[in-house]
């Protein structure tokens, strides 16, 4: 969404802007918000999902997992963050480290399970 805004394929009108994006997974609603015609953070709700297969057992290379797999747009395996030895820092929830150690404002994602997660736009990576 960030290079449609900041290319102006779709101007920035004001401090927020919502677009519905027609994906091939189905309608992703996306808000911006904006300052000085730059995205400084972006709000997805992505097409809704549903879990497809519930504790599903596997060995990879990091060992025996169990997971769920569910579809919402693309198909995800999800397990807690210490079966794949994956530590979750929540000291600094709502910012994101870039190359060289900045911090930049991310966006977020939601699906129809209420799920949410946030992405740094690289337009506002590359201007910290």
């Amino acid at each position: 969404m960030t290079v449609v805004l900041e290319t102006e394929i779709f101007p920035i009108s004001g401090s927020e802007v919502k677009l519905v994006l027609d994906t091939p997974a189905g309608l992703v609603h996306a808000t911006a918000e904006c300052e000085h015609h730059k995205a400084t953070a972006v709000t997805l709700q992505n097409v809704p999902s549903v879990v497809i297969l519930s504790d599903v057992e596997t060995e990879e290379g990091i060992g025996r997992i169990t997971s769920d797999i569910a579809y919402g747009g693309n198909f995800y395996a999800i397990l807690p963050a210490e079966q794949a030895g994956v530590a979750i820092r929540l000291d600094r929830p709502t910012r994101s480290s870039t190359p060289g150690g900045a911090s930049a404002p991310r966006s977020t994602s939601t699906s129809a399970t209420g799920w949410s997660t946030r992405r740094t736009p690289a337009s506002a990576a590359s201007a910290t």
